[in-house]
């Protein structure tokens, strides 16, 4: 048996087959979110959508709203290991070759090493060599990234700039 999917707000997205129940010959088994009655035909620029009692026949734009324009000076919330090392080698706090090894091996950079050394004691410098090491996103909020940008002596200002900067590349 024919039956019709739709979203959770009750617009058509497409049919599926209900299968007979094995337990009861002639019960079909309806999916969650499947309508059993037909839609009727629709044109172009419509859509149907159950309103929990019978098909409606609307424009298909009707809740569409425009998606905001991106602010261009968001700071993201996270940048990848890779958008983190090269920021740091273009932005010239490390250099090409350790930004490479870091990337590539996890290697931590000289600079970066001794920012762990100079953390205060209530935090783990394993765990801080750690997430250096072997992160793969680096997320701008995250109590060890604010930790170690200090210990770079790097202000909320300049890393919420790296931050924007690694995230174009």
């Amino acid at each position: 048996m024919r039956v019709y999917q739709t979203r959770p707000d009750g617009v058509l997205i497409g049919y599926a087959e209900a299968d007979e129940s094995p337990l009861q010959p002639g019960v079909f088994l309806i999916p969650g979110g499947c309508v059993v009655e037909e839609p009727p035909t629709f044109g172009e620029g419509n859509r149907a959508r159950w309103d929990g009692d019978a098909w409606v026949i609307e424009p298909a734009d009707i809740d569409q709203p425009a998606e905001p324009a991106p602010d261009p000076g968001a700071i993201p919330a996270a940048v990848t290991d890779r958008q983190f090392a090269q920021a740091l080698a273009e932005t010239g706090r490390i250099t090409w070759p350790e930004a490479q090894a870091w990337g590539a091996r996890g290697e931590i950079p000289a600079d970066l090493l001794e920012a762990v050394e100079d953390l205060p004691e209530e935090i783990d410098r394993q765990r801080a060599i750690m997430f250096l090491g072997s992160a793969q996103t680096f997320e701008r909020t995250h109590p060890m990234t604010i930790a170690l940008a200090a210990g770079m002596g790097w202000s909320d200002e300049e890393l919420d700039g790296l931050w924007a900067f690694a995230a174009t590349l």
